[in-house]
């Protein structure tokens, strides 16, 4: 039998991967939320705030009815391991999730005075801890509006 830490594993490592694939597509087509190589000011940084928020939170909701759902079945010993199929049905969210958030950091620290150090830190960080990484994301991404901005590179409100 297949077990739950193994498949949350694999759930991560292709979340990942679409939502690199995800941003890859975003930045060759200029959609302008996913586009790496669009700065992002201030006022545009907080409208996104609450957007990746109400996503975040369906996420997290959805990943936690799954679990709940999954563990009951398994105390019954009614859980079989094609039913983790069934949990695929987070990753849209969760890919959609990373790649918005990955690419606000991004485009955030196009302005930021030690840009590129933050985004070394923001990969460096998901790849060592990744069980934490929504929390690291989101200590990254609040502490990007207080961070000092670029004089060259800021763009006007």
């Amino acid at each position: 039998m297949v077990h739950e830490d193994t498949y949350l594993v694999f759930l991560t490592i292709f979340s990942y991967i679409f939502a690199f694939i995800m941003l890859w597509v975003g930045t060759e087509l200029k959609l302008p939320w996913l586009d790496l190589g669009s700065p992002m000011s201030r006022r545009e940084f907080l409208g996104w705030w609450w957007k990746i928020l109400l996503l975040m939170g369906g996420t997290i909701l959805l990943e936690a009815t799954i679990v709940v759902a999954v563990e009951s079945l398994i105390d019954t010993n009614k859980f079989y391991n094609l039913m983790y199929s069934v949990v695929w049905g987070v990753s849209p969210f969760l890919i959609i999730y990373i790649a918005l958030m990955l690419a606000t950091i991004s485009r955030r620290t196009l302005v930021l005075k030690y840009g590129e150090l933050i985004q070394a830190i923001t990969v460096l960080l998901l790849l060592v801890v990744p069980p934490l990484y929504e929390m690291v994301l989101w200590i990254i991404y609040v502490g990007l509006y207080f961070l000092p901005e670029n004089k060259e590179n800021t763009i006007p409100a």
